[in-house]
């Protein structure tokens, strides 16, 4: 995995830190692109995390082919780093800060458009503001059903529960 090449713990803050260092999409100017060529922390286009496996998403590291995340997820993770550092306890990263939340505080998540997708994305709108849309309709839907806790707080078998506290996952995905 991305953590055991670079000798990584599995802590989430630790995890951005360094990943901030390698690529630093918050800095004025600076562009994940810019960042690419050369860059020791490219990781590997092929390796995928076991969520990925299982949802039959495309890899954090799969740059430059329809679907891809790679871009958005580097210069994404560093503002994360950001709003960490200026939210503080307020800010719960799941499932890396763990499956339970604590009352009062926002919650960042992994989600999945293809997970919630249909056809219909209004004509005047990117696809990416039909994702967002779709993911939201979702959210709100298991909140209003009470399905949401249950997202949450999924049972998956106790063998990954390891995997998930390095790797991640996506909120709503249940199969294990």
């Amino acid at each position: 995995t991305y953590f055991d090449r670079y000798g990584l713990s599995s802590d989430w803050r630790l995890f951005l830190m360094d990943f901030c260092r390698h690529w630093p999409t918050d800095q004025k100017e600076t562009t994940v692109r810019s960042l690419r060529e050369g860059n020791p922390r490219s990781g590997n286009s092929k390796a995928r995390r076991h969520i990925e496996i299982l949802a039959k998403a495309k890899s954090v590291f799969h740059f430059d082919v329809p679907g891809s995340v790679a871009s958005s997820t580097h210069a994404g993770l560093p503002w994360l780093f950001w709003l960490r550092q200026k939210a503080g306890a307020s800010l719960h990263f799941w499932p890396y800060d763990g499956t339970t939340v604590p009352q009062g505080r926002s919650v960042i998540a992994e989600a999945y458009p293809a997970l919630w997708f249909r056809s219909g994305c209004p004509e005047n709108w990117s696809r990416d503001q039909w994702d967002a849309f779709l993911i939201a309709e979702a959210l709100a839907g298991a909140a209003r059903s009470g399905l949401l806790c249950s997202w949450l707080t999924p049972q998956w078998p106790e063998h990954l529960n390891e995997v998930i506290e390095r790797e991640g996952w996506i909120l709503g995905f249940s199969r294990s």
